[in-house]
């Protein structure tokens, strides 16, 4: 074998794994394996009409703006689905399009998702409020912590959610 077989079996080789380590270096994937998706949050009012889908990415999404640029009207949704969204990732419920946790408003949700991924269905805003801080509300979903004011309505206020993910896939 000449040194420039060998040049140009090394050169090849490192090739190889230089593209093989990039390809799935670019992929987020769980323990086992898989590539981790985005998933969804669709939101929905109580009798599941009028749903809008939002992609499960880091964000502020304001529907007094354009419904957050996915048709999410103000003041419509009273209930959430995940599909397939990845644990260790916190997201926010606002009764204001400005996203606050002030006390000036109806009400604000924070919860985690502690499953991978995580599933839920028709999950009501309401039943946020029938556990505590760091309870389970359904599998997969704990409530972080929450306000209510008075008996104000929950159905339909929706106005801002916000995304924030776990930076670790």
């Amino acid at each position: 074998m000449t040194l420039l077989n060998i040049r140009f079996i090394r050169w090849r080789t490192a090739i190889f794994i230089l593209f093989s380590l990039n390809s799935t270096a670019l992929i987020a994937k769980d323990a086992a394996g898989d590539p981790i998706n985005d998933g969804t949050l669709v939101l929905s009012k109580t009798d599941g009409s009028a749903s809008c889908t939002i992609p499960f990415k880091t964000g502020i999404y304001d529907f007094s703006n354009n419904g957050g640029g996915f048709g999410c009207a103000n003041d419509d949704k009273s209930e959430l689905d995940l599909k397939g969204v990845p644990s260790a990732t916190t997201v926010y419920l606002y009764d204001t399009p400005d996203c606050n946790d002030k006390k000036d408003q109806n009400y604000w949700i924070e919860f985690k998702t502690i499953k991978q991924p995580t599933n839920v269905t028709q999950l009501k805003f309401s039943k946020f409020f029938d556990k505590g801080n760091e309870e389970v509300v359904v599998p997969g979903v704990m409530r972080v912590d929450a306000y209510h004011r008075n008996d104000d309505s929950i159905d339909g206020k929706l106005s801002c959610v916000k995304i924030i993910r776990s930076t670790m896939p």
